[in-house]
């Protein structure tokens, strides 16, 4: 696929049955390389895995489109068409190609420890922590090249590898509650025509988290008019029912945020997870009490090894419970300070 000055563009083949939204609408094109083939990794033991993240969604079903492509019987051989590239397309499809080779060669060495760990061939310190750096490697190349399909896809229209991939991408980003830096890709897919209700919704979850608020309520409408509004999720509704209030506390947020990037003096503790690292910034102006107690008690090492023992999906994750149900505390009690007037 290197060195070539035009992008091969593949016409839908039909759709499969029987898959959410997402994937329904990617089996109209053919199949495109490694940047689909790496999500059907499949794995056992109990070794962490990018695989197992990936995961189809389950998602409402959509009728099966009706144009003669997607019509056309499975058995016909998907055509392409050559589209002549200007030479800033031409080194913007090789870095395309090149970070998902970037991708691909570190998701097979995860592949490859993971494989040993599963036959307790090595299930080192060692190997769990070069699984652990490649992981946060490969989310990072994950990102880099769904940052890079996003532009080339701009670039070209329509194009059915790039596409594949940020609807791929988009679909495991949507399982996993994960609506930063996606709602251009979303937003893209949409105004090219994807047929898939369910970018309608994600696209709105994302543009209410980045204060996009006049959009959000159009995108919700948008996926209403074809699937009826009993289709919306109870946390699509809750955010339509905070788009009266939003916008007036994001702008008081962001007057905070200003004020806080310049004094830059708030505490920041690291939480380390099996899923990667996570920075915590503690609001220490508000909470003064709260935010020392707690830089004391990971000073102790009291947090290390717990684990989060009740996750709800775009809600909640506790954790930090040395007992594991919810029923432990350090024996140390604190008036609360969420009631203090400037909270």
């Amino acid at each position: 696929m290197s060195d070539r000055t035009h992008w091969r563009r593949r016409s839908p083949s039909p759709l499969a049955a029987g898959h959410s939204p997402f994937v329904r609408y990617l089996s109209r094109w053919a199949k495109s390389g490694i940047a689909v083939g790496l999500f059907a990794f499949t794995t056992a033991g109990g070794a962490p895995s990018v695989a197992q993240e990936a995961a189809s969604p389950s998602l409402p079903e959509v009728a099966p489109a009706t144009d003669p492509a997607a019509s056309s019987s499975a058995d016909t051989p998907p055509t392409t068409v050559e589209v002549p590239l200007t030479p800033e397309q031409e080194a913007l499809v090789q870095q395309f190609i090149d970070a998902r080779r970037t991708w691909a060669e570190t998701l097979v060495e995860m592949r490859h420890l993971e494989i040993r760990y599963s036959n307790e061939v090595d299930r080192s310190p060692e190997n769990m922590d070069r699984f652990a750096e490649l992981r946060d490697r490969a989310r990072g190349e994950m990102r880099t090249l769904f940052s890079i399909a996003e532009k080339l896809y701009a670039e070209l229209g329509n194009d059915a590898e790039t596409g594949r991939f940020l609807l791929r991408t988009i679909e495991y980003r949507q399982q996993k509650s994960v609506y930063e830096d996606s709602y251009n890709a979303a937003r893209l897919l949409i105004d090219s025509g994807i047929p898939v209700p369910a970018l309608s919704v994600f696209a709105a979850r994302c543009a209410f988290l980045e204060g996009r608020f006049d959009e959000v309520l159009p995108l919700y409408k948008r996926f209403v008019e074809t699937e009826g509004p009993d289709k919306l999720e109870q946390v699509d509704q809750q955010l339509g029912g905070l788009l009266e209030a939003y916008p007036q506390w994001w702008a008081e947020e962001l007057a905070i945020r200003e004020a806080e990037a310049k004094a830059d003096d708030l505490p920041r503790v690291l939480l380390e997870t099996t899923r990667g690292p996570v920075v915590l910034e503690l609001f220490e102006n508000n909470a003064p009490n709260t935010v020392a107690n707690f830089i004391r008690l990971v000073e102790e090492g009291f947090y290390n090894e717990s684990e989060f023992y009740q996750v709800i999906d775009d809600l909640l994750a506790m954790g930090g419970d040395p007992v594991g149900d919810g029923s432990g505390t350090s024996g140390k009690f604190l008036p609360d300070e969420h009631d203090r007037a400037d909270r």
